[in-house]
């Protein structure tokens, strides 16, 4: 895919989020974590309505889709689900098993969702 069209799905993706801060650090963690790959319209979790620009993250159907992914890919995803949704993640068996990078975004997506903007929400 184009850095265009990646561009064109993070846009939507930030646009739908935007001014609820979960959301908006949940989106944020999809795009930066990973390459941005768990933030492709190819990811189940991750759906468009017809006839609109809207791209819209499904973030309790992330667990049903893992299964295939490392631990750590998974864990991740686990944490933007928890973080954004509110599904039940254990951190103590979770969070010190990421690499450090992914700690670092974890922690910059918790401050965001607290309120401190930490990524302005460009779109």
């Amino acid at each position: 895919m184009e850095s265009t069209g990646i561009t064109n799905v993070h846009d939507r993706l930030r646009s739908w989020a935007r001014g609820t801060l979960s959301d908006e650090a949940g989106v944020e963690l999809l795009i930066r974590g990973y390459g941005g790959r768990f933030a492709r319209l190819t990811q189940p979790w991750i759906r468009t309505h017809s006839g609109s620009d809207t791209a819209v993250v499904f973030w309790r159907h992330i667990p049903e889709y893992i299964g295939g992914l490392s631990g750590g890919e998974s864990r991740y995803l686990m944490l933007t689900a928890s973080l954004a949704d509110g599904l039940e993640v254990r951190l103590d068996g979770t969070f010190p098993r990421l690499d450090y990078a992914e700690q670092d975004l974890v922690l910059s997506a918790l401050r965001h969702a607290g309120g401190r903007r930490v990524w302005p929400m460009v779109a």
